[in-house]
């Protein structure tokens, strides 16, 4: 009998700051989880080993059919962290499409913004709206021997228990419409239309990469004349008023660019999750399309068009990265720059984690046992070195 997973998203920095708190509630909630089911879980929750996101992502795979429960522990720090970001795209997607939504339970361990908004710019946060939250952000104050503390950790855990119940429940009523059910897989995609709605969604990223470029150059321009203007009173007597003036204008023309780069990035982190099953379905099927009637020369040309996507969407990252560690002490020289560059570097920061997926697809194509000759391996289209 396969051991149920317990999966557990956090940030280090976080759980470090709470003196491992964090890390300490996710093994209350398993012990208090095995003490209401009788079953034992495996709990996954460790970020510090190498690799961890394809490690994460090869333990979804295995464990999603027996899954127990998946917890993201939600703080400003989460939607400003690459790899708990990915986690909760990752497993939502899947836990969605195989209909278990009810086995991911948000927790709110601290306020984040648009926690509270209609509409959310980040599109992440808009996603983890959708589903039953928890709010854990007095609770988390509360000592963890306190009565009210292990009242809160009896709840999280009873709810996983009825929310595996009903996934149960859901499970056995597919088995009894098998019948249906396999009639109905006959009209789903094939891998050939899988690879046409690739196809058809690449150009849409490509468009995102585009935005994000012109946004990112005019971003350059607004903070080379701010630059330029602040050096005109460099070393100047009773300097500080106009520098202080010059640099309020600044932060009210980055404002509406930031939020344009965070509102891409999320768009960009999103849109690069919704080709990313297929793509991996496609690529480990690459083999056998490829030994179809001019299935070889249909799978390199798909084949070729990731790879040219893939660098078309990363080629300039390595300049934003650049960019991010420069705006980082510009936070510290005036409180009305505070907002619009934190904004900023929040956005740029998910777009330049995006090579973590564009990376492992390009690893795929390279492990596949389909080889293409000529594979095109020019540079393509980049993003504009901001500085």
């Amino acid at each position: 009998m396969t051991t149920p997973t317990g999966f557990w998203s956090y940030v280090h920095a976080d759980d470090d700051a709470e003196g491992g708190r964090i890390s300490q509630l996710a093994r209350l909630v398993k012990a208090r989880y095995e003490l209401l089911t009788g079953e034992t879980i495996e709990l996954f929750l460790d970020q510090d080993s190498l690799g961890w996101g394809e490690v994460w992502r090869q333990k979804v795979e295995s464990s999603l059919a027996t899954a127990a429960f998946f917890i993201p522990v939600l703080t400003p720090r989460f939607f400003s962290s690459s790899e708990c970001r990915n986690e909760l795209q990752t497993f939502t997607r899947k836990a969605t499409n195989l209909g278990v939504r009810e086995l991911v339970l948000p927790i709110v361990y601290a306020e984040f913004a648009g926690l509270h908004d209609d509409s959310p710019t980040d599109e992440l946060v808009a996603l983890v709206k959708t589903f039953q939250y928890v709010d854990w952000t007095d609770l988390g104050l509360t000592d963890a021997d306190s009565s009210e503390h292990r009242r809160g950790v009896n709840r999280l855990a009873t709810r996983l228990r009825e929310a595996n119940r009903a996934a149960d429940d859901a499970a056995l009523g597919a088995e009894a419409v098998a019948p249906i059910v396999v009639a109905a897989v006959e009209d789903e995609p094939g891998l050939l239309e899988r690879l046409a709605t690739v196809t058809e969604t690449m150009p849409r990223l490509a468009d995102t990469t585009l935005a994000i470029g012109a946004e990112v150059q005019q971003i350059g321009e607004v903070v080379s004349a701010g630059t330029a203007e602040l050096q005109r009173f460099n070393g100047a007597s009773n300097a500080i008023q106009p520098a202080l003036m010059i640099v309020k204008r600044l932060s009210w023309s980055l404002q509406p660019h930031a939020d344009r780069i965070l509102s891409l990035g999320s768009q960009f982190e999103t849109q690069l999750h919704d080709v990313d099953d297929l793509i991996r379905t496609l690529v480990a099927a690459a083999p056998l399309l490829a030994a179809s009637a001019n299935g070889r020369e249909s799978m390199c040309g798909f084949f070729d068009g990731v790879r040219s996507a893939s660098r078309s969407s990363t080629s300039g990252l390595g300049a934003l990265e650049t960019f991010i560690t420069q705006i980082q002490p510009m936070e510290s020289l005036s409180r009305d720059l505070r907002k619009p560059l934190r904004t900023l570097r929040q956005g740029l920061t998910v777009i330049a984690e995006g090579r973590s997926i564009t990376d492992s697809w390009i690893r795929l194509m390279d492990e596949s046992p389909l080889q293409c000759e000529g594979s095109s391996q020019d540079g393509d289209q980049s993003l504009p070195n901001p500085t």
